[in-house]
């Protein structure tokens, strides 16, 4: 995987893609919901992914 990442991408040693995004909730959990609270000042939940060349 990691020769076939290079070939395509140019990246030597990779083996993988890494992307975060935030989910911004219309409404604070009433729950804990300060610990959804971020930085943009908005209610939220943090996602990563990650994939393969394919």
């Amino acid at each position: 995987m990691r020769n076939a990442i290079e070939q395509e991408s140019g990246f030597p040693g990779c083996v993988g893609f890494l992307d975060g995004s935030d989910v911004v909730l219309q409404h604070g959990p009433s729950l804990h919901g300060e610990s959804y609270f971020n930085q943009k000042t908005q209610y939220g939940l943090n996602i990563q992914g990650i994939c393969n060349s394919q």
